[in-house]
């Protein structure tokens, strides 16, 4: 989305200045994205809990702790749902994109370019050369 795009909306939040287009996006597009990514960054999380003295796991008599294959497969199926719901939200930027201008012309200050690449691989592989061009991610 680029850093630009990101406080146009946060501060039209703040300020209620949201158009209709920017809720819309808001409310179909970012919020089930943002959702499905925030059970996938909670899912390891779940069966802890975090206190002064340690982490502990919780139990009760009536649950049993799943699998380690169980919870990265439930992750695996939450990670496609993130990128689906990221590439709808690419996809509408992208097809009408006169209706975000901040999106298409960011300011010359862009710490975080917007991207239409929503699938994460593991593997960064630099431009031929050595490290040259390491630190330009486009």
């Amino acid at each position: 989305m680029g850093s630009t795009f990101f406080f146009h909306l946060s501060n039209a939040i703040i300020n209620n200045a949201l158009t209709t287009v920017e809720e819309d996006l808001i409310r179909v597009y970012i919020q089930p994205m943002v959702s499905e990514y925030t059970l996938y960054e909670a899912i390891p999380f779940l069966n802890y809990k975090l206190t002064n003295k340690a982490v502990s796991q919780e139990n009760s008599e009536f649950s049993v702790s799943s699998e380690l294959s169980n919870i990265k497969y439930m992750r695996n199926i939450i990670l496609d749902m993130c990128e689906y719901y990221s590439e709808r939200l690419v996809r509408q930027l992208c097809d009408y994109s006169e209706l975000y201008p901040k999106y298409n012309n960011p300011d010359d200050n862009e710490n975080v370019r917007a991207n239409s690449n929503v699938y994460k691989n593991s593997v960064y592989i630099p431009k031929s050369g050595g490290c040259n061009g390491c630190n330009d991610f486009n």
